[in-house]
């Protein structure tokens, strides 16, 4: 009698095994689907990237694996985009309308070189080539900053 429930047993695993193992390959073709239309890729088209106040290739820390990529970044006005490379379109920006600080980020994150860009959703980490870009990038970053803040632009939410 034990024989006869252990086989059903593991007749409904196997089945159900089964049943798991084709739903994997169907998303699994769904994925690959997506990714060959570049699903994933948050392209920001439209963007005027000529004349920029300042741009260079930096590494930055992805969001969510923590993977360091070598981008393009382009500063223009209150906004950094980043990039593959310069003959592509931005995947992403930083508004830095929002920013709430740039600095050294060398002791943070234990790498020469690296900065941070806090905003109230998100802190980028980037690290440059040297510690004259360094320097350079938070100098640019910063007077971006406070180009944008509203002590500058004299907004102070009132209306007059």
């Amino acid at each position: 009698m034990n024989t006869c429930i252990a086989k059903k047993f593991s007749c409904k695993v196997l089945s159900l095994f089964r049943w798991q193992k084709k739903q994997i390959l169907k998303y699994s073709v769904y994925i690959y689907e997506l990714k060959s239309m570049n699903f994933f890729r948050r392209h920001i088209t439209g963007a005027d990237l000529s004349n920029p106040d300042f741009s260079g290739y930096l590494t930055k820390r992805s969001k969510h694996i923590l993977a360091w990529r070598r981008r393009y970044f382009v500063l223009k006005g209150n906004k950094l985009y980043y990039l593959e490379n310069p003959a592509e379109e931005p995947h992403g920006v930083i508004d830095l309308k929002d920013c709430l600080t740039v600095k050294s980020a060398e002791e943070k994150i234990n790498m020469k070189y690296c900065f941070e860009v806090a905003t109230p959703q998100d802190t980028y980490f980037m690290y440059a080539d040297s510690e004259k870009e360094k320097d350079e990038w938070i100098g640019h970053i910063g007077r971006a900053i406070v180009r944008s803040s509203a002590a500058f632009t004299n907004d102070d939410g009132y209306e007059e």
